[in-house]
C-alpha cells in the first residue's frame, strides 16, 4: 500500500539522514572550528549538555515504527493498537530531535552552529515529512470505529444485492412470489478496515456464493497484486457463514492465521492481500 511505503521510506531517510554530517561548529572549545558533526556523534557529547543523548531517539522511535509496522493485526483492537503504536513511536522520535537540537543550540549558541545545505538534516526533513503523510493516511482507516460521518461510495458496479451502496439501508428479506425468505443467520456484512480500493464504511454480503478478487465477475473487486483473480469465497451453508482459498498465491488469512476453509463468527478479521475486513453476522 502507498501508505506502507512512505512510511518505510520516511525512516531509511532518518536513518541515513542520522549519521550523515549535519552541522558545522564556528567555535573553538568544547567543539573544534569547522569541524562537521553528525546526530550520532552529537549525542554522545555529554560534556556539552546532559539533554544531547535524546538525539539517540530518533533513530530509536523510527525502529519502533518499522517493528510495528510489520505486525499482522489480528482482531479490530489490534488494528488500532497498531496504528497508534506506530503513532507514538514517530513522535518520539521527532521530540528527541527537538529537545537534542535546542539542548545543542542552548549550549553553543545559535551563531556558532552552521546547518550543511545538503546535510543530514534534509534528509531528516524529508524522511520526517514522509512518514508523517503515510501516518495522516492510515488514519482514517485505522479510527474508522470513532468516524461517525462517512460517505459509503461502492467499489465496482456489481450485482443487485452484492455490494450495499446505502450503510444504513437494513437487510430485509424479500416475500414477493417464488423468492425464498432467508433466515437471520444468512444477514451478514462486511465492515472495510483496511482497503485502497473499497470506499465504502462496509459491504453487504448479498448470496450464498460472494466471491473476492481481482478479476471482473468478483462480486468484490479488489484491484491489489496480492490479490488473485479470484482469491476467496463467502459460502452460506447450513446455517453458517464459511470462507474458502481459491488457491491464491498469497493466501486467505482470519484473525491473522492462513487459512484454507473455516467457519466464521461475527467479529472475525479476514485479510486477503493488504485489505482488512472485519465479518459481522446476525
Amino acid at each position: 500500500m502507498l501508505e506502507n511505503r512512505l512510511i518505510r521510506a520516511g525512516i531509511f531517510l532518518v536513518m541515513v539522514g542520522f549519521f550523515v554530517p549535519s552541522i558545522v561548529t564556528l567555535q573553538l572549545a568544547p567543539l573544534a572550528r569547522g569541524d562537521t558533526h553528525s546526530l550520532a556523534g552529537l549525542g554522545g557529547k555529554v560534556d556539552i549538555s546532559i539533554l544531547l543523548p535524546w538525539l539517540y531517539a530518533v533513530p530509536a522511535g523510527m525502529l519502533i515504527v518499522l517493528g510495528v509496522s510489520c505486525v499482522v493485526p489480528g482482531r479490530r483492537s489490534e488494528v488500532l493498537g497498531r496504528l497508534q503504536g506506530m503513532i507514538a513511536g514517530w513522535a518520539f522520535s521527532l521530540l528527541g530531535l527537538q529537545i537534542g537540537m535546542l539542548a545543542l543550540v542552548w549550549s553553543l549558541g545559535m551563531n556558532n552552529i552552521i546547518a550543511l545545505p545538503a546535510g543530514g538534516l534534509v534528509f531528516l526533513l524529508y524522511g520526517f515529512g514522509l512518514s508523517g503523510a503515510g501516518l495522516f493516511l492510515l488514519q482514517p482507516q485505522g479510527f474508522k470505529d470513532f468516524r461517525t460521518q462517512l460517505r459509503p461510495i461502492s467499489s465496482r458496479a456489481a450485482p443487485p444485492g452484492a455490494v450495499e451502496q446505502n450503510p444504513r439501508a437494513p437487510l430485509r428479506p424479500r416475500s414477493q412470489a417464488g423468492v425464498v425468505q432467508r433466515s437471520s443467520a444468512f444477514e451478514a456484512r462486511l465492515e472495510v478496515l483496511q482497503s485502497s480500493q473499497v470506499r465504502s464504511a462496509w459491504i453487504k454480503i448479498g448470496r450464498e456464493k460472494f466471491v473476492i478478487g481481482r478479476g471482473t465477475g468478483s462480486d468484490l473487486q479488489l484491484s491489489d497484486p496480492a490479490v488473485s483473480h479470484q482469491h476467496a469465497m463467502l459460502r452460506f451453508a447450513q446455517e453458517a457463514w464459511f470462507v474458502q482459498d481459491q488457491g491464491s498465491e498469497c493466501g486467505t488469512y482470519v484473525n491473522g492465521k492462513r487459512v484454507q476453509a473455516t467457519r466464521l463468527s461475527s467479529g472475525d478479521l479476514i485479510s486477503i492481500g493488504q485489505n482488512r475486513f472485519l465479518f459481522l453476522n446476525q
